[in-house]
């Protein structure tokens, strides 16, 4: 199974945390990791920036940007729960990280 970023190139701010929060799941996890940037050709998937977990897209519950409560539900959804504490805190690091870099 595979954590996959739909990014834009060259990557933006939230493709860029996305991609964070992609490397903690999938190291947590033992998933691959995948960064799409469609480009010209046909894609059937949900436009940049997004994450996708074992085939779900992880929706931005503020419709906005994707929060580490938003991940930690699919990733429950997706029956990945053990460690799913230790994974939350990490992804709260890397949000808590990515809004002081970014002024937020």
């Amino acid at each position: 199974m595979t954590v996959t970023v739909v990014s834009k190139s060259p990557p933006g701010g939230r493709c860029t945390l996305y991609a964070r929060y992609a490397e903690a799941v999938s190291g947590h996890f033992g998933l691959a990791m995948d960064i799409h940037c469609p480009g010209n050709e046909p894609w059937e998937g949900p436009p940049p920036p997004a994450i996708v977990i074992r085939g779900l897209v992880v929706e931005p519950s503020d419709g906005v940007i994707v929060a580490p409560e938003d991940i930690v539900a699919v990733l429950a959804k997706v029956g990945l729960c053990d460690r799913l504490d230790d994974c939350r805190a990490e992804i709260e690091r890397i949000q808590d990280n990515f809004l002081t870099e970014h002024g937020g």
